[in-house]
């Protein structure tokens, strides 16, 4: 959440997610996060190209266990965590905020106690929702203590996010599909560079996800050529060709036939 005090930093990026993750365990509630916090923790050892806003978690509850009342556990086993109502007064739901530490000042270094500080948006949700796996507890990846999702589901959890975004009749939904689709294309230079990240779990993936994604990889590759390699690597049987297009004066320009497996 960007305030008078600025946006957010990635340091407090990750502070927000460890303090959500220890409260988490605490409760006893495996997750893992996904999302762009996600995919910057992936590209720690680079720098990634921007700072998330925010930090999406999903918690591996039981099927009976609903999300409001997991915020409310979640804001009242801590006071790092606030609930504010929605910006839209047709939302009944709650949204849960981590406290962003105040900066320290003074010679002494201490922390302010009074005065505005940066808020960290958390979201919270289930399996099923937005179509989101349950990932079994030993794929989940771990990153500086952290755990994340699996790079071959990160990756195709962003692409459906591209896919649906790009369609939808919200301006602000189609803006944040173009920074969608350069997230994508950063994520597969680096796992090109970078092909461990597919070891240790890192390209499980339920097999669901995959056989859906096919159609998203087959637009994404039509937008972005270049990136037929990379979703090869990934697991995908890319098809590639050139085909003329025939019209009333005969063949025209060349059209791109692309066949995802």
């Amino acid at each position: 959440m960007t305030s008078t005090l600025g946006p957010l930093t990635m340091d407090e990026i990750v502070q927000a997610a460890t303090v959500t993750v220890d409260t988490l365990e605490k409760l006893r509630y495996p997750c893992y996060l996904f999302g762009s916090a996600a995919c910057a923790l992936y590209r720690s050892t680079e720098s990634w190209h921007r700072t998330p806003h925010d930090i999406d978690i999903v918690v591996l509850a039981r099927k009976f266990e609903d999300v409001e009342d997991i915020k409310q556990t979640i804001a009242l086993s801590s006071n790092r965590f606030v609930l504010k109502p929605s910006g839209n007064p047709r939302n009944t739901y709650q949204i849960l905020y981590f406290k962003v530490p105040r900066p320290r000042v003074g010679p002494n270094r201490r922390r302010r106690r009074w005065g505005p500080r940066k808020e960290c948006k958390v979201d919270i949700l289930l399996p099923g929702t937005l179509d989101l796996p349950r990932i079994p507890v030993k794929r989940i990846s771990w990153l500086i203590n952290l755990p994340v999702a699996p790079f071959k589901t990160l990756i195709l959890l962003k692409l459906f996010g591209w896919y649906e975004r790009r369609v939808d009749r919200r301006v602000e939904m189609r803006a944040r599909s173009r920074q969608d689709a350069t997230d994508i294309v950063k994520l597969l230079n680096f796992v090109m560079l970078n092909c461990d990240v597919m070891d240790g779990g890192g390209e499980w993936c339920p097999s669901s996800l995959h056989e859906r994604a096919r159609d998203w990889v087959r637009l994404f590759i039509a937008q972005k050529p270049t990136t037929a390699g990379a979703w090869g690597f990934l697991g995908f049987d890319i098809e590639v060709r050139k085909a003329p297009t025939r019209s009333l004066e005969g063949i025209g320009n060349w059209d791109l036939i692309i066949n995802v497996q």
